[in-house]
């Protein structure tokens, strides 16, 4: 029944939320990376959004996800977490551990529009247990999720004729 696939995709997130937490506290993430959203976080949230790509000696990321790594080094930094810490490393994570989430209510959603509940709860729920998808974003700190959960959008949107929703998504 439909409540009862709610329950277990609710279970399925908060066991996968807490895994993500877990395991993006435990290992520091991709080095080469993680250092780049470290600094590049600092550095918008410090000398502002503007002025990021002159004051970092190497920034190679169109500005789209500089503005989330903008509002992750100023959380950081209101919040007093110290750069390269556990602590650190994994608010740089959320956004990616969120994404994951997310995707699995995405596959849950369109399996509940096509009266395939039971297909779409197992493939939303392995998906959200899926090792890799936990090691791509918990772990090294990767943020693939964000994008595939956009391309996602992007294609929802077009498939029910929101053109100007999916531009603006795809943009």
């Amino acid at each position: 029944s439909g409540k009862t696939a709610i329950v277990i995709m609710l279970f399925a997130t908060i066991a996968g939320l807490v895994l993500r937490v877990l395991i993006g506290l435990a290992i520091p993430g991709y080095p080469a990376d993680m250092s780049c959203w470290t600094a590049w976080s600092q550095a918008a949230a410090g000398s502002g959004f503007f002025r990021a790509y002159q004051n970092t000696s190497f920034l190679d990321y169109p500005p789209g996800y500089l503005y989330i790594l903008h509002i992750l080094g100023s959380l950081g930094n209101l919040l007093g977490i110290e750069c390269l810490t556990p602590a650190y490393n994994l608010l740089l994570k959320i956004p990616a551990i969120i994404a994951d989430l997310a995707m699995g209510w995405i596959l849950f959603g369109l399996a509940g529009k096509r009266n395939i509940l039971r297909i779409g709860t197992m493939m939303a729920v392995l998906y959200i247990i899926n090792p890799l998808t936990i090691l791509n974003s918990a772990a090294w700190g990767q943020i693939d999720s964000i994008l595939t959960l956009a391309v996602a959008g992007y294609i929802i949107l077009l498939y029910r004729k929101r053109i100007f929703a999916a531009t603006l998504v795809f943009v």
